[in-house]
């Protein structure tokens, strides 16, 4: 019998009012993201296995594909001068001989949230892949539309499964929302034996068997790399990297950021773009009125 991928959490944005009122009103914006949660830490033990990249979900109208190679969602609709949480989900630490590998943190705008990536199985811990927005690797399961499942040693990514002939981790995937494309989301690499997995393109840490893993690129939700000595002292699996928030809105509106958040924002053509990479606080839109 199949293994079926777990239903993501999450809900797409409501519709609240159509593009076309939304733009004719400016008591409602319009909003397309790139959420992504942090990733899953690396497993540690003989063969330890890669950990899984953050939940990864896309609306942005440039971009080919969301999560798991799943379709483009849609934008969010912001009331005006209403609050909206936002999360950015911190990786999960890496195994060693003395700790267990940890799944890494959801990442959340308004109502989408993104979940923390899971993390590889650690093999002297008897600590199984756990899963998460993409699985950790030994077989742990990714969120539909948001990951793919962990392989037999790597960690799932944002593109789709891990692979069950190597011990690489899957690869992310490309987002032009700040104005460049950048791939995020890389699964783990794992480690067999002597074999020592990449991680995949987007953040995903490297399998080792030295002292120290991979870990996964912060602000990628990359998975950690695991470590194939982890029985050992002084050997340690990545940690997971860190997720980011990424919000896209006409350049009428001004953002209010609460001060738990760390933020930028940038102007491109008749666009604001806000980039969170840490904290958890909230945010609100208020429309310029002098801005026509």
């Amino acid at each position: 019998m199949s293994i079926q991928k777990i239903s993501s959490s999450g809900t797409y944005g409501a519709k609240w009012k159509s593009i076309q009122q939304a733009t004719e009103n400016p008591a409602f914006l319009p909003v397309q993201y790139l959420v992504i949660a942090g990733g899953g830490g690396g497993g540690s033990g003989y063969s330890g296995d890669g950990g899984g990249a953050g939940g990864y979900r896309s609306s942005h109208s440039g971009d080919s594909f969301s999560g798991d190679s799943s379709s483009i969602e849609e934008p969010i609709f912001v009331a005006a001068d209403n609050n909206i949480t936002v999360t950015v989900g911190s990786g999960g630490s890496g195994g060693d001989r003395n700790a267990s590998s940890n799944s890494g943190n959801d990442s959340v705008f308004g109502n989408i949230t993104s979940i923390g990536g899971g993390h590889g199985k650690d093999g002297n811990a008897s600590n199984p892949a756990e899963n998460g927005g993409s699985g950790g690797g030994n077989f742990g399961l990714g969120t539909a539309g948001q990951g793919g499942d962990g392989g037999n040693t790597g960690g799932g990514g944002a593109s789709g499964d891990g692979t069950l002939s190597d011990p690489n981790g899957a690869d992310g995937l490309t987002s032009n929302i700040t104005g460049s494309a950048v791939v995020r989301g890389g699964g783990g690499g794992g480690t067999y034996g002597g074999t020592l997995g990449l991680g995949g393109s987007g953040g995903g840490g490297n399998g080792s068997n030295s002292t120290y893993s991979g870990s996964g690129t912060q602000y990628t939700g990359g998975g950690g790399g695991g470590n194939g000595e982890g029985a050992y002292n002084n050997r340690y699996a990545g940690n997971g990297g860190r997720g980011v928030v990424i919000a896209k809105y006409d350049k009428k509106f001004n953002i209010n950021v609460g001060a738990g958040l760390t933020s930028t924002t940038n102007t491109s053509g008749n666009f604001k773009i806000t980039q969170f990479t840490g904290g958890t606080d909230n945010v609100s839109f208020t429309y310029d009125i002098g801005s026509n």
